[in-house]
C-alpha cells in the first residue's frame, strides 16, 4: 500500500543517513498543497503546526522548486523556524520527489544532534528520493485498483438480480450476495461449482444452449429456473 511504501522509504532514509527523524509530504494534485503522510521521531507539538502547508506557503514554494535543500532548520526562511528551535531540530535535508518532471512529494529528514547534513548522507538521501517517485506512483495505482474493486464489489452486491462471473468453461469465479443468500450457497460451495449446478438437471441442455449464446454475444440473460443448494 502507499502508506507502507512511504513508511519503508522514510525508515530507510533515516537509517542510512544517520539522522534522527523525518516525514514525507505528498503534493495534492488539485491545489499543490503539502500534506504529511508518514512521519517518525517528530514531537506531537511540532506536528500540530507542520501537518500541512497550503499553496503559496514559503515551505510549499521551497519544495515546488524541485531542488534539494540542506542546512539548519532555524536558518530556513519558513514560518515555523521558532517552533523548530524550541523542539531541538537542527540539521535538515529537504528533498523534493519528482515523477516525470513534476514534484509529487517531499522527503524531509532532520537531526537533533547534527548541525549539518554529512556529504555521505546527502548522496544517500538523493538516491532514495530519485526512486521514491516511481514507488509512490506505483503504490497509488495499486491503491486505486483496490478502491475501484471495492466500489464495484459494493455495486455488484446491491443488485437484486442473480449475477454470475464465469470462466470460458462455465465454472463460477464469483457471484453477488443475492446468489449466496437466496440460493443458500456458501462461498466455498460456489467456488467448486459449474453454472449448470445452479439449474435443475432437467434444464441442463437448455442452460448449455443459453450459455453458448451468452459467450457468443447473442444474449445477456438467462431465464432458466435456478435451484437452491440441497441442504
Amino acid at each position: 500500500s502507499l502508506k507502507k511504501t512511504l513508511s519503508l522509504c522514510l525508515e530507510t532514509a533515516i537509517s542510512i543517513s544517520g539522522m534522527d527523524c523525518g516525514g514525507i509530504y505528498l503534493v495534492n494534485p488539485s491545489d499543490y498543497s503539502l500534506s504529511l503522510s508518514v512521519h517518525k521521531g517528530l514531537p506531537k507539538t511540532f506536528l500540530e503546526f507542520a501537518r500541512s502547508y497550503p499553496a503559496g506557503n514559503p515551505k510549499q514554494q521551497l519544495v515546488m522548486k524541485g531542488l534539494p535543500v540542506y542546512g539548519l532548520y532555524s536558518h530556513l526562511d519558513i514560518p515555523d523556524k521558532k517552533l523548530a528551535r524550541t523542539k531541538g531540530l537542527q540539521a535538515i535535508a529537504i528533498l523534493p520527489v519528482t515523477f516525470n518532471g513534476d514534484v509529487i512529494a517531499c522527503l524531509n529528514i532532520a537531526s537533533y544532534r547534527l548541525e549539518n547534513v554529512p556529504e555521505f548522507a546527502k548522496k544517500a538521501l538523493e538516491t532514495i528520493a530519485s526512486h521514491v517517485g516511481a514507488a509512490i506512483m506505483r503504490s497509488r495505482h495499486e491503491d486505486e485498483i483496490v478502491k475501484t474493486k471495492k466500489n464495484l464489489e459494493n455495486l455488484f452486491n446491491t443488485i437484486d438480480d442473480y449475477l454470475f462471473i464465469l470462466d470460458k468453461e462455465g465454472k463460477v469465479i464469483h457471484t453477488n450476495d443475492t446468489v449466496l443468500y437466496n440460493l443458500n450457497y456458501s462461498p466455498d460451495e460456489i467456488s467448486r461449482s459449474h453454472v449448470f449446478d445452479f439449474h435443475p438437471p432437467c434444464n441442463h441442455e437448455q442452460a448449455k444452449e443459453t450459455l453458448q449464446k451468452m459467450f457468443s454475444g447473442k444474449t445477456d440473460l438467462c431465464m432458466i429456473p435456478l435451484q437452491t443448494f440441497p441442504k
